[in-house]
Order: C-alpha cells, then sequence, then structure tokens
C-alpha cells in the first residue's frame, strides 16, 4: 500500500454518494467509487444525503426521518376532516400529510360536515335546505324531491282549477290543494 492513498467508497445505485462499508483505496478514483461516503442506502438512487425528502416510506435525505416524520418532506396531500363520516370533508379542518389520517378525506365539497345526509351526494328534499350542495335550496333547486301539488286558485274561493298545477315545495300565493273548481273565473 501506498502511504496517504485516498478512499473511494462503492456507489452501487449511480447517486454520487457511496457506502462506507465499501471501501477500496486508490491513487485513482476507481469506476462506480466515490470519495463520499454518506449514503444511507446504496440500492436506492433516491436515497442520499441531499435527497429530496418525498412521501414513498424511505428515508430520502438520510436524516434518520421518513416521511411525516421530516419537517423536509414534500409532495403531501391535503386532507380534510370528515366529522360526520359521510365521505365529504369540509374545508375548514384541512392537514397535509403523506398518508390519509383517520376521519379525513381528499374531497372537500360538504356544506355542512355536521350532518351526514347533508352532502354532494344528499337528495335535495323540501325542508329550507342545501341537502345536495349545490347551493340551491328546495323550489330553487331542479334536483328537489318530496313535491307538492298545488292548483292555481284565480277566483279565490279556496278551489283550485286541476288544469293549473304547480309542483312546489310550499304552497304559494293563489295556490291551494282542492283541485275541484269547476269555474275558476
Amino acid at each position: 500500500n501506498i502511504t496517504g492513498e485516498p478512499s473511494w467508497y462503492l456507489d452501487s445505485d449511480g447517486d454520487s454518494y457511496g457506502d462506507e462499508g465499501q471501501e477500496v483505496r486508490s491513487c485513482a478514483q476507481p469506476t462506480s467509487y466515490e470519495a463520499d461516503a454518506t449514503d444511507c442506502d446504496d440500492t436506492v438512487n433516491s436515497v442520499y444525503p441531499a435527497a429530496p425528502e418525498t412521501c414513498d416510506g424511505l428515508d430520502n435525505d438520510c436524516d434518520s426521518l421518513i416521511d411525516d416524520f421530516d419537517p423536509d418532506v414534500t409532495g403531501l396531500t391535503v386532507w380534510h376532516l370528515d366529522s360526520d363520516g359521510d365521505g365529504f370533508g369540509g374545508t375548514s379542518n384541512a392537514i397535509e400529510s403523506c398518508y390519509q389520517p383517520s376521519g379525513y378525506v381528499l374531497d372537500a365539497t360538504d356544506c355542512d360536515d355536521s350532518a351526514e345526509d347533508i352532502n354532494p351526494d344528499g337528495v335535495e328534499i323540501c325542508d329550507d335546505i342545501d341537502n345536495d350542495c349545490d347551493t340551491f335550496i328546495d323550489d330553487l333547486d331542479p334536483d328537489v324531491t318530496g313535491l307538492t301539488v298545488w292548483y292555481l286558485d284565480s277566483d279565490g274561493d279556496g278551489f283550485g282549477d286541476e288544469s293549473q298545477p304547480a309542483e312546489l315545495c310550499d304552497q304559494s300565493e293563489g295556490y291551494v290543494l282542492d283541485a275541484t273548481d269547476c269555474d275558476d273565473t
């Protein structure tokens, strides 16, 4: 051995960082060897000290912290709290995490995260609430169900014309439930 030969470390994964357990000494740098011996996993080329930490279950940057436990992690997903368990989260309680936390979902379109039957898949019914989160309520929502058939009472006698029906949630002025008026004029 020549005194003062530098140490070189095998870089099996080609990431420019070598494995300190695979050392050779040589005046000239051997092929596939590096002067740096700080690779913590020389079998994966996305793992080395200067690598960005990503959500992949590996300690990419060799700091002994993995994914959500590493403050330098990138590629986090935004998860939304689903308080009512209907599969839709609200927008007010969101967290970033590599993996889905219990009680959280990707969807943030729930307009009332305290009521399981109110969500974008909800059925709009006549109850003065936006049940399907489309910003339309009751008669203003073309998807509303449970309408009542009312009949126009043009002469105001309390009896409506069966040929003038209107399906509505609530009684509108000039409409009645009875459709037995034979002359509504």
